[in-house]
């Protein structure tokens, strides 16, 4: 079975048409990550809770990383979240940012990809 990996914010610009389902679900769990729940009109549950970013480092990865498989899960029910680690390189330690990166396979035909959750 292969794994994927995504990280968000890979690319800015909407690819309409996606060479492979695995380009296609990446790029949705790509705006899933980036989308902050209640700034998408018309889908105020879309996307992740963004409640915890001024807690401390760990507090607000633990946080963002269920809220994260939670809502893949939800709206990228192809998906099956595996793992979720954070990366930072020197200009976003700068910054103070984490980037999730999310490793990920596609969900058999019935699985609950909802097992963290």
């Amino acid at each position: 079975m292969s794994t994927y990996t995504t990280r968000m914010f890979a690319g800015t610009a909407i690819n309409f048409a996606p060479a492979s389902e695995a380009e296609e679900i990446s790029q949705n769990i790509c705006m899933i990550l980036g989308t902050v729940k209640g700034e998408a009109p018309f889908a105020r549950g879309f996307g992740v809770d963004a409640s915890a970013q001024d807690e401390p480092d760990l507090v607000a990865q633990a946080r963002f990383t269920g809220a994260a498989i939670e809502a893949i899960a939800e709206y990228e029910p192809r998906a099956a979240v595996d793992s979720i680690i954070f990366e930072q390189t020197d200009m976003e330690r700068a910054d103070g940012q984490f980037v999730a990166v999310v490793r990920w396979r596609r969900a058999e035909e019935g699985e609950d990809n909802d097992e963290f959750a």
